[in-house]
């Protein structure tokens, strides 16, 4: 059995590129020592002639839209007489910006001269310095810059705090190496989720033009076989399957292992996610066991954004039932039910039935939400179209989820741990 200690200042990452094994170990420096802090500002917001000008003016809002590492353009502007009255310098292009309030953490590189306000701090940095190596390094440290955070109404990051924050620092050769290996892959990331994202705005399409718009009794498109089949009929809910009660259950009936127990955070962008389970006692009395095409909806959440979420129980499920603040729609047309959870009438009457103040859906007036529907054959051919596509949203998913947990373990390899033990 080897081990290796790395204590002190003297460190060396697990993975290294083979022309830089032999250059020893790479340095600890404060933020300030590789890059010039710069602070961010606000002009009079009651001053027309200082806003709307050709300054980008970056908030912690601009950063991270799609996932992307880089910020162009901003939401508002301001002109070089609001640059001149605030406490804001303009950033160099390619310099690290980086949100130091509610939330602290947030992270990009401007393409273009900018500047930013005072939830955020400006990364200029030093010759010797490579931008893309220090939107990395503090990536990885985002956790730690968090914690560093104080103040009772929002946590803050002071200036000296993030100047004196440490990071591991080899010379700049190596530095450009490790950001174009991990801004490969950044590029890789960004193009799945751009075609993850073309597969949602299809299906959200074609579910507008699949189904009944308000006031419609047919669909805008409808399948050729299908077109002179006449109206749809419009139904109650409940007409079409049953709605089937959670499981209340307490702290004592929790085990580490059982019968698992759904609840709102399996419900993930419409599908069953099982990485935040709970699971009861397998003899609890009052359950009723999930069955392959049942209807997982949120009926029940202190997050109205979150009433009515829902998810098909897929095959090959563990042994299952659901929460109190869960029900399940069970019917022969499971399929086609599911797809029309997902239509503009489905929000519509979730909504209505929330009102101001309730976080929850009854299940009596659930099941009098009215839809237009097809007969039983137009409906299975809707439903193979649309859970088709669901099939390459979720292929697509898995390869874009493969792709973040490759970059994260390489960014685990390609920066060093302090006081790290090898066996």
């Amino acid at each position: 059995m080897k081990k290796r200690e790395q204590k002190g200042r003297g460190l060396v990452p697990r993975l290294r590129f083979p022309e830089f094994r032999e250059k020893g170990e790479w340095g600890e420096k404060a933020l300030s020592e590789v890059c010039r802090v710069t602070q961010g500002g606000t002009p009079d917001t009651t001053v027309r002639d200082f806003w709307g000008g050709s300054v980008q003016w970056a908030t912690p809002a601009d950063m991270g839209i799609g996932g992307s590492k880089y910020v162009a353009r901003t939401a508002r502007s301001i002109t070089e007489a609001g640059l001149k009255n605030c406490s804001s310098e303009l950033l160099p292009a390619n310099s690290v910006i980086i949100s130091t309030r509610a939330p602290i953490g947030y992270l990009a590189i401007n393409h273009e001269p900018m500047a930013i306000n005072q939830g955020c701090r400006g990364l200029i940095p030093e010759p010797t310095s490579d931008a893309h190596f220090v939107y990395y390094s503090l990536y990885k440290s985002k956790a730690q810059l968090q914690d560093l955070g104080s103040g009772n109404t929002f946590k803050e990051l002071s200036g000296k705090t993030l100047k004196d924050f440490p990071l591991a620092f080899p010379e700049i050769r190596e530095q450009s190496r490790i950001a174009d290996c991990l801004s490969s892959l950044d590029e890789l990331i960004t193009a799945q989720t751009q075609k993850l994202d073309a597969l949602k705005l299809h299906k959200k399409g074609l579910i507008q033009q699949l189904f009944p718009a308000e006031g419609e009794t047919v669909p805008e498109l409808r399948f050729p076989e299908f077109r002179g089949k006449g109206e749809w009929e419009e139904v109650e809910l409940g007409q079409l399957g049953e709605l089937v009660s959670g499981l209340t259950y307490s702290p004592d009936d929790i085990r580490d292992a059982g019968l698992l127990v759904l609840r709102s955070s399996n419900v993930q962008n419409g599908t069953i996610a099982l990485e935040d389970n709970v699971f009861v006692r397998p003899d609890i009395k009052g359950v009723n066991l999930s069955r392959p095409n049942d209807i997982l909806i949120c009926v029940r959440n202190g997050s109205k954004s979150l009433i009515g979420k829902n998810a098909i129980i897929p095959d090959r499920m563990p042994p299952s039932t659901h929460g109190a603040f869960m029900t399940v729609f069970r019917s022969e047309s499971a399929k086609f039910i599911f797809q029309l959870f997902q239509t503009a009438a489905y929000e519509k009457q979730v909504s209505a039935d929330l009102g101001a103040t309730i976080n929850s859906i009854n299940g009596n007036q659930f099941k009098r939400y009215k839809f237009h529907v097809p007969d039983a054959e137009e409906q299975q051919r809707i439903a193979d179209c649309l859970s088709s596509l669901d099939d390459l949203i979720t292929a697509q998913t898995r390869k874009l989820d493969a792709l973040k947990l490759h970059k994260k373990g390489l960014m685990q390899q390609l920066f060093p741990v302090a006081h790290e033990v090898e066996e």
